[in-house]
């Protein structure tokens, strides 16, 4: 498998507060990785490091054969990486339309009306609510049209903080049925960060454990279940 995604040694934080110490990770094309950890275990700011929105203080950031460790946030986002965030994913005053529009800010402007097609083709629901002012939606719903709009890119990698957290137990399902379904398509990488891990064992291919900024262990989902006493001391999980 083709690595497109390679963290070596990656120490980082936020100005003077380390959170990751000498973190790898490898992602390949096509791959689906869930990081798991408990809370405050720096699960987010290794999503936000590898988008560049925390301080790297040492190690490296390869992607898609490029040192990216040195980029800002819209040049990471031109280089192929979309993130949907825990928070502040959507802009609430704006039509989804509009949201959409906007998660294609790397497009070319002929490109951009395509491209909602082809979206509203993989994340269907939205088309429902295509026309209805974001903030008007629910919790659910504002969690498709984020995707939505981190997928209008084109990315070849998906970066995801806690998809389906917050949600209800039927959206947080929908969510996780439409994570596998890209998955299912074959094409696109994902860094999926989720504390409900039993929505999304069944999409990933691996699973990697964050525990105080440091990586303690990656395996297949199976063998994380497996290890019972991983589970109950770190996730919370009997």
């Amino acid at each position: 498998m083709n690595h497109l995604l390679r963290l070596n040694g990656l120490n980082a934080g936020y100005g003077t507060i380390h959170v990751l110490y000498d973190v790898s990770l490898e992602c390949g094309e096509g791959e689906a990785i869930a990081i798991v950890g408990p809370n405050g275990s720096g699960k987010t700011t290794l999503l936000n490091t590898i988008f560049r929105l925390a301080d790297i203080f040492s190690g490296s950031i390869t992607f898609d054969g490029k040192e990216i460790g040195h980029e800002r946030p819209h040049k990471v986002a031109r280089n192929g990486i979309a993130y949907l965030r825990q928070e502040g994913n959507v802009f609430p005053s704006m039509p989804v339309a509009e949201n959409l529009k906007m998660g294609g800010f790397t497009l070319p402007k002929r490109e951009v009306k395509g491209r909602i097609e082809e979206v509203l083709s993989l994340v269907k629901p939205v088309r429902a609510f295509f026309r209805r002012t974001a903030g008007t939606l629910s919790g659910g719903e504002r969690q498709m049209v984020a995707l939505a709009s981190a997928l209008m890119s084109r990315p070849k990698l998906l970066l995801m903080d806690e998809p389906t957290t917050g949600l209800s137990p039927v959206a947080a399902g929908e969510i996780a049925e439409l994570i596998g379904k890209l998955k299912g398509e074959g094409h696109l990488s994902m860094l999926i960060v989720e504390q409900n891990l039993k929505k999304i064992l069944n999409v990933v291919d691996c699973c990697s454990l964050l525990v105080s900024g440091r990586m303690m262990l990656s395996g297949k989902p199976e063998d994380l279940l497996s290890r019972s006493d991983i589970m109950r001391t770190y996730l919370g999980l009997s």
